[in-house]
């Protein structure tokens, strides 16, 4: 089982989006990643959220929005969804192989360069649903 952690940053009704170069797809995601063995959810989120974009986030200050189970071809992931609006330090791509910019969109708007299982679970998260899965969803 893959455990994951993703970052809504939402600021000034703007959420923070990461535009990803075409190697990695290029579609938008969130900040975030797979959470080490060693890590609980929210550290490996505050460690990958400053890896990728030199955001400080206070652990404490993280409120968790959606979490989505899904299957993939080699594993079983879980990701969960945490929402945030404050932070420390100057935002910058910091991992220019695998992001060309960061995006700020406003919360009304569904980007469509979201990428798919993005989109969903934002979709769920805006809806006030708190557990998803995808691609397909049960009942």
């Amino acid at each position: 089982m893959i455990i994951t952690s993703r970052l809504i940053l939402e600021h000034f009704g703007q959420t923070l989006f990461l535009e990803q170069t075409s190697r990695n797809g290029g579609g938008l995601s969130f900040p975030g990643g797979k959470v080490e063995r060693t890590e609980f959810a929210r550290e490996g989120l505050v460690r990958e959220t400053l890896e990728e974009i030199g955001a400080v986030i206070d652990i404490k200050q993280l409120d968790l929005v959606h979490v989505m189970h899904r299957n993939l071809s080699s594993a079983t992931e879980v990701i969960f969804f945490f929402r945030a609006s404050q932070w420390l330090g100057e935002l910058r791509v910091r991992e220019p192989a695998k992001f060309k910019a960061i995006r700020w969109v406003d919360n009304e708007v569904l980007p469509d360069e979201l990428v798919a299982a993005m989109r969903h679970a934002l979709k769920k998260y805006r809806k006030g649903k708190l557990f998803s899965e995808f691609p397909k969803e049960k009942l």
